[in-house]
């Protein structure tokens, strides 16, 4: 059986993928496998038994991917950078002879940013996983 603890909302919220971005990547088809996870609307859970996710009666799971599990994901020439004077990440491609470059997603959450990079690419079919 395995053991759920709910962590600080605040705090593991600002290291973790939205719960809108969650689902989407779900959508999208990314391998659900991460430590944390949003169950139902908004609780953040961290999942203590590696070997699978515990669902509730009737509330699904969206896996909150952190930022080192999002960066996995993404082509290695993704580059994140925090604008410290406007308090967001800047997330974009970083190499000049790739079809991807010239995208650039900026977003509160370093997490976010990535989220948002990794959808588009795999919307656009840039990449598969």
């Amino acid at each position: 059986f395995p053991v759920t603890i709910i962590m600080n909302y605040m705090e593991l919220s600002k290291q973790v993928v939205s719960l809108e971005l969650a689902k989407r990547l779900k959508e999208l088809g990314v391998k659900q496998d991460s430590l944390f996870y949003w169950q139902g609307t908004e609780k953040l859970h961290y999942v203590i038994n590696f070997e699978k996710q515990f669902e509730w009666a009737g509330c699904e799971n969206y896996l909150a991917f952190t930022t080192a599990e999002l960066g996995e994901m993404l082509p290695a020439k993704i580059a994140t950078h925090k604008i410290d004077s406007e308090n967001q990440y800047y997330c974009c491609f970083d190499n000049s002879a790739s079809p991807i470059t010239g995208i650039s997603i900026m977003e509160k959450t370093e997490a976010d940013a990535r989220a948002k990079m990794l959808i588009y690419l795999l919307e656009n079919k840039l990449i598969t996983i």
